[in-house]
């Protein structure tokens, strides 16, 4: 009876260390697996924010492209109105000139009738 006593002992705690052994082996398993989870959850994560930064530089260089065109768009509006002026300017005085010269040779043409009529009337 003793001898199966112990005999049944020595399995029991065979038994008991193989599965201890067999759970100590999965947690171990189960930690690298959350290790190597994470790592590659850290990497992920890396690479998204690299893409992401690089997605708002690409964003930014656009709203700076775009502002730098407009800004010459605008540039060359008001270029465009100050040329205008300038022509609008340069023609009113063309047509002051032309007036002042029409009036002058009016003015002479009538001189010259008023003298013509004054040795007529001597």
């Amino acid at each position: 009876m003793k001898k199966l006593k112990k005999r049944r002992k020595k399995k029991k705690r065979k038994r008991r260390m193989k599965q201890t052994k067999k759970m100590r082996k999965k947690k171990k398993k189960n930690e690298e697996m959350k290790i190597e989870a994470e790592e590659k959850n850290e990497e992920k994560t890396k690479k998204d924010g690299e893409k992401k930064s690089e997605e708002e530089e690409d964003k930014n260089e656009k709203k700076v492209d775009e502002e730098a065109v407009f800004e010459q768009e605008i540039e060359n509006i008001e270029e465009e109105k100050k040329s205008s002026e300038e022509k609008e300017k340069e023609n009113e005085k063309k047509e002051v000139e032309e007036e002042e010269e029409k009036y002058e040779q009016k003015k002479v043409d009538v001189m010259g009738i008023v003298a013509e009529l004054n040795q007529e009337n001597k």
